[in-house]
């Protein structure tokens, strides 16, 4: 039954001499929930006239009328070119005229006694009439897509190419074919099989062999051809399903693209490695996503990891921490300019250990400009650093805890005296010390010391502005540098955040243990006027931290005891 809404016309043309009859179908359709639209005509004249006056969603017709039968009205029906179902709807007739209507285009036969037959019919016919007009819609559709195809592969450097499933041949292919391939492409269109005849005699038998594994739908493949004056070129092909409303596959789209350049790069990158093999810096290469495509054997040597760990990842396992975002944001503004970078990296080995490598990455690049590859060589100079004073001072930073070294911690200082005495503020340099043998005893410094000094300097870096700068200069000491200081004010609340900053435990491999820092202060322009004595007077002071009298942070006064006690004030004056 038609669940259609009553206010939705059906237009009926009806072709009945019987106003008794026609009123029967209009009951019988109006039953059916129809809002019907007539006209009934009884002539074949009256019958052309109504299809020129109105557009109908539905004939119906008697089979014998005066003068003329139903057989007539389909064919001037047909005539039109009219896509209207014709229901015949009539009495006993033989079952060879009904076999003729059927044939000449009926789409259905009803007997006037069964009219429960008529609203399934016209429900079906409609049905079927909205199927068939989305299908021309989208052949519509499809005729204006495949015209934007044949735009855009003008456009696109590879070929692009179309074959039709339901005929398996081709329908198109773009004029970037006779450009790579320097033949016609009109082989393509006579037969499929002319595409094996381009291919490379060294590629042919495992090419032919995916077309028949897995035919043209799920062709992707690199090879060779072989033109006609004997070249070669590497061609990469893509290929993917087109499907229709139903979901079937009836067109299969590809994409195939001359690789020439790329493959020969590959085997440059080959005899590359051969020859990296016998060097004794490390190589490594990347292809432009970062992804490893070769190591040799030095940096297998000074990394700890093998090859086959490496291969297929990115480099990131051998970052240490130490390094921020500004240096990986400068070193990806080289790369990405085309430019190398060089600079000496804080890496860790996979045994855990830092080490110090001098290194260099440089973007390489194909013919055509773009960069495909990242070369990175560099030499392990931990030893020399550290047996070389003049390159020691090259390492700005403590390698346990990322801090400044003694070395930037100077520069540092120096950088905030000067800036105070420009404009005529104060500057700050705290001395800050911990009691960490005392605190982990013996035979638990290695297991707790580094761990412990992380955390000490998470809380540290915590408690200062971005503008103030943390050294690490003993295993237990560290200092900070306070710039830009308008007030004595200002030094005294740094100094109780980082006394805060220690208030609650540290938690370590399960331990609760309690830190207190000794913090000794030495201001500019009123205690001293140069980065090294500012530095040995906070030593001064961090001694007198804690003393009867003071909190666990004492400012520099010129009565303090000048003897450093323990070596403190010693130690804040070396180097």
């Amino acid at each position: 039954m038609h669940n259609g809404s009553a206010t939705t016309p059906l237009r009926v043309l009806i072709v009945e001499d019987s106003k008794d009859d026609a009123f029967l179908l209009l009951r019988e359709l109006r039953k059916g929930g129809y809002h019907v639209e007539h006209e009934r005509v009884y002539s074949l004249d009256a019958f052309d006239a109504a299809l020129s006056e109105q557009s109908w969603d539905l004939i119906i017709s008697d089979y014998r009328l005066p003068g003329f039968c139903a057989l007539d009205v389909l064919a001037a029906t047909h005539e039109r070119e009219l896509d209207i179902p014709v229901l015949i709807v009539s009495g006993a007739i033989g079952e060879d005229i009904a076999v003729e209507a059927m044939h000449a285009g009926a789409h259905d036969y009803i007997m006037k006694d069964n009219l429960a037959r008529l609203n399934p019919a016209v429900e079906r016919e409609l049905n079927e009439m909205e199927v068939h007009r989305r299908r021309k819609q989208a052949e519509a559709a499809l005729r204006e897509s495949e015209e934007h195809f044949r735009q855009l592969a003008g456009n696109i450097e590879g070929v692009l190419w179309l074959i039709d499933c339901t005929e398996q041949h081709m329908v198109f292919v773009s004029a970037a074919y006779e450009q790579i391939w320097e033949q016609p492409a009109e082989p393509l269109f006579e037969s499929l099989e002319s595409f094996l005849d381009t291919v490379h005699p060294e590629d042919y038998a495992r090419v032919q062999a995916r077309l028949e594994e897995n035919g043209w739908e799920g062709f992707n493949e690199e090879y060779r051809i072989q033109r006609l004056d004997g070249t070669e070129r590497w061609i990469s092909t893509r290929s993917f399903p087109i499907r229709d409303e139903t979901g079937q596959v009836y067109r299969i789209a590809g994409l195939s693209s001359d690789i020439t350049g790329r493959k020969r790069l590959e085997n440059e990158m080959k005899k590359l490695s051969r020859a990296l093999d016998q060097t004794a810096d490390a190589v490594l290469i990347t292809d432009r996503d970062g992804i490893i495509d070769y190591v040799n054997p030095a940096f297998e040597k000074i990394t700890g990891y093998s090859r086959a760990e490496v291969l297929g990842n990115r480099p990131t396992f051998l970052k240490s921490g130490m390094h921020d975002e500004a240096f990986y944001r400068q070193l990806w503004q080289n790369l990405l300019h085309g430019m190398p970078f060089n600079d000496i990296f804080i890496n860790r080995r996979k045994n855990g250990d830092l080490y110090y490598e001098a290194k260099t990455i440089t973007p390489v690049r194909d013919e055509r400009g773009d960069v495909t590859h990242f070369v990175a060589t560099g030499k392990d100079i931990t030893d020399s650093l550290r047996q070389k004073k003049r390159e020691e001072r090259v390492i700005l930073h403590d390698e346990v805890t990322g801090l400044a070294n003694r070395t930037l911690l100077m520069d540092r200082l120096t950088q905030a005296v000067l800036q105070a005495r420009r404009a005529k503020t104060l500057a700050a340099v705290y001395a800050i010390g911990f009691d960490l043998s005392e605190l982990l005893g013996e035979g638990h410094e290695d297991s707790l010391g580094e761990q412990l000094l992380l955390s000490i300097t998470q809380r540290l870096r915590e408690a200062v502005r971005e503008s103030d700068a943390i050294a690490r200069l003993e295993r237990d000491e560290f200092a900070i540098v306070q710039r830009d200081v308008h007030g004595r004010e200002n030094i005294r609340d740094l100094a109780e955040r980082i006394s805060a900053a220690f208030t609650a435990p540290i938690p370590s491999e399960g331990y609760e243990l309690f830190v207190v820092p000794r913090i000794g202060i030495c201001v500019y322009p009123d205690d001293a006027e140069d980065a090294e004595a500012l530095l040995a007077k906070a030593g001064i002071a961090m001694k007198n931290a804690r003393s009867p009298g003071q909190g666990n942070y004492c400012f520099y006064e010129r009565n303090m005891r000048t003897a450093p006690g323990k070596g403190e004030a010693t130690r804040f004056l070396s180097n």
